[in-house]
């Protein structure tokens, strides 16, 4: 069963306790997607905030409840980032790095953070009220800060795909594509690559999506002929790589940049 819900009456503290919850955080709008299993099945509650203030007048309950949350993610949600390999990036010259590709706001700070899993930086920019909005959440030590780069590609590749999987050790996020409209954002933990399969093809019967005719995109910790790309390369009908140098191509930008500043994600993954 899932359950959906757009309000704050439909969001209640309980659902907290257990959950995976994910913020995505943007200029103006803030999106929170909650999902967990209790013994009815899955719970989904997605809510869109749209915002320009402070979370703590527009979060359904209090900050200091997610807490209860088995797992806590934010995303942000910015047009303004280069994925740069570690063996090139200069902490000196990350503004330069950002600069090659967009315009920035030099009254803005340059941030970059490593992406261990890739070896590899990614150096970004966004405004002061995503920062305080930030600044709440890192109070909280279930937090995991990170820029969410893969879901910004979704909002602007999502016609192209059915599925979005974002693999993180033995964990991953599945982002369901249906009519051009993001309908769900699922967390899942699994053992072996059959109980992987087993949580896709469950969802894709759910949402009426034929896995033979479908298209994944595959990111994160999930290597070329592993057991875990050969059963979904088995039961899916077109399977790719995620590439943020796409990315940069559909964001229309007009400079040129280097080989090095945006690089194919498993590329990036094989450098060690």
């Amino acid at each position: 069963m899932t359950t959906e819900g757009n309000n704050k009456d439909e969001f209640s503290a309980a659902m907290l306790v257990g959950a995976n919850l994910y913020f995505s955080i943007g200029e103006s709008e803030v999106k929170l997607v909650l999902s967990k299993t209790n013994d009815s099945g899955d719970v989904f509650f997605q809510s869109n905030i749209n915002t320009q203030g402070n979370l703590t007048t527009t979060f359904p309950i209090e900050l200091g409840g997610i807490s209860a949350c088995k797992k806590v993610v934010v995303g942000i949600k910015t047009s303004k980032f280069v994925v740069v390999p570690a063996s090139f990036f200069d902490t000196k010259a990350s503004k330069e790095y950002l600069q090659q590709i967009f315009e920035i706001d030099w009254d803005l700070k340059v941030h970059y953070k490593l992406l261990r899993p890739m070896n590899a930086f990614i150096v970004y920019q966004h405004s002061k009220s995503i920062t305080d909005n930030l600044n709440l959440l890192t109070k909280v030590d279930q937090v995991i800060p990170e820029i969410d780069c893969f879901v910004q590609y979704i909002s602007i590749q999502r016609q192209k795909a059915d599925l979005y999987l974002h693999f993180d050790n033995r964990s991953f996020y599945m982002y369901v594509i249906k009519a051009d409209k993001i309908l769900d954002i699922l967390y899942y933990d699994f053992m072996e690559a059959t109980d992987a399969i087993y949580f896709i093809l469950s969802v894709l019967s759910r949402y009426d999506i034929d896995p033979v005719t479908s298209k994944t995109v595959l990111s994160g910790s999930i290597m070329p002929y592993s057991e875990l790309y050969n059963i979904i390369y088995r039961f899916i009908g077109e399977v790719e790589w995620f590439s943020p140098a796409e990315s940069s191509k559909v964001l229309k930008t007009t400079k040129q940049q280097n080989p090095h500043t945006f690089a194919e994600l498993y590329c990036l993954s094989q450098c060690v």
